[in-house]
């Protein structure tokens, strides 16, 4: 009874394993035999050579860099009144001294006509104070005359010296007078010329803030203007890449506005201290001198800006999209027969365009050109059939 039991239990056993041989066993090994035997699938790759040419190094701003005006300014009402007429408009240009914007001030110029005429009116009573005076002093010296020659008594040449006295005082009254009307007049004009605001330079009314028939106070923002006769550009670096600037350097720059030419200028003034802008980034502020404005320009645009900080010439470099790597070991992958290898190089000057190479590689050497749907790995199977040179380069 035992054994048989046991044999029943032998042939079970017996029956488990081939199920496992014939369900897991061997289809493993038909899975591992094609994985090593199965042809795998070839990678099509584009190629790169070592190339002589120059290289620049540059720095770019933190953000894009804006055209501004060496002489703004940002007018506001310096007196009380309803505006009566506005004489430009935005984007008109101005002459120094020309009405911009024109105050109801009828109150006004009564009061500077008063001012004028009473001074007109103190001058002519100067004058015949003055001839009064002339006349007192020719008196008086011929009384004195008189009274050595003991014509007249001393009572009259007292009297005329009293006289005398009397009329310089008010001589010193009317001019006293005089300068109090000519002040009176200033501050006439200067009320009524505040009624008249006028361009301070010549320019370009680049804003107007109010309408006809508003009334403004002191400090209302009334229009800007600047002039573009002299532009610059602002920009603002990195702390670290502000170390790299001096003045004097080239920069080049370009707007999509402007049909994408580029415009070289060079740095004028680099700030001297490192600032906070309202996102709490530090930086450092740098103004670019341009030789020529040109039409297009327009004060408020934006720019892109690169400032050339070295360049190498004749020198052999890479695309620098080839070069992969970022804080350690820089290398390529270069084409090994029927696979890729990867090489590590030594790099010098770079851009983002070109990067100098060192050593590594040599001229002959078909650097692999990165895939974008691929990725990169020593012994990677490539097509050679296809292998070409690219032409992105």
């Amino acid at each position: 009874m035992d054994r048989g039991i046991q044999y029943y239990r032998g042939v079970e056993t017996l029956g488990i394993i081939k199920s496992i041989f014939k369900y897991v066993v061997i289809p493993l090994i038909v899975v591992i035999l094609i994985f090593y035997i199965w042809p795998k699938k070839l990678i099509d790759i584009e190629y790169t050579q070592l190339a002589n040419g120059n290289i620049e190094e540059v720095v770019t701003p933190l953000s894009n860099s804006q055209l501004s005006a060496e002489r703004y300014a940002h007018i506001r009402a310096s007196t009380t009144g309803e505006i009566e007429k506005i004489m430009f408009n935005k984007g008109d240009r101005v002459k120094r001294g020309d009405l911009i914007i024109k105050l109801k001030n009828d109150e006004q110029y009564a009061r500077l006509k008063l001012a004028e005429a009473n001074l007109q009116a103190g001058i002519a009573q100067l004058k015949q104070t003055k001839l009064r005076s002339s006349n007192i002093i020719k008196n008086l010296e011929r009384t004195e005359r008189l009274f050595s020659e003991k014509i007249v008594s001393e009572s009259n040449l007292e009297q005329t010296k009293t006289e005398s006295k009397v009329m310089e005082e008010a001589l010193n009254i009317s001019e006293a007078n005089i300068l109090q009307l000519q002040a009176q007049m200033k501050i006439a004009r200067s009320l009524y010329e505040n009624t008249l605001i006028r361009a301070p330079f010549d320019g370009v009314i680049s804003d107007i803030y109010i309408e006809v028939g508003e009334y403004l106070v002191p400090g209302t923002p009334v229009y800007d203007i600047f002039s573009d006769e002299s532009l610059y550009v602002t920009a603002r670096f990195d702390e670290m890449d502000a170390t790299k600037l001096s003045t004097g350097m080239k920069v080049r720059l370009k707007s999509d506005t402007m049909s994408g030419r580029i415009i070289e200028g060079k740095v004028g003034w680099i700030s001297p201290v490192v600032s906070t802008d309202i996102k709490a980034s530090r930086g450092v502020e740098v103004h670019f001198e341009l030789p020529k404005i040109e039409p297009d320009m327009r004060v408020g645009m934006t720019l892109e800006a690169e400032v050339v900080t070295n360049v190498k010439h004749s020198i052999k470099y890479l695309p620098s999209a080839v070069i992969l790597g970022k804080y350690g070991e820089k290398y390529v992958y270069i084409v090994d027969g029927k696979s890729i290898s990867r090489r590590a190089v030594e790099t010098g000057l770079s851009n983002w365009e070109r990067t100098e190479i060192l050593s590594g590689i040599v001229e002959s050497d078909k650097v692999v050109v990165p895939l974008s749907s691929e990725e990169l790995k020593e012994g990677l199977k490539i097509n050679t059939k296809t292998l070409r040179r690219s032409t992105k380069f």
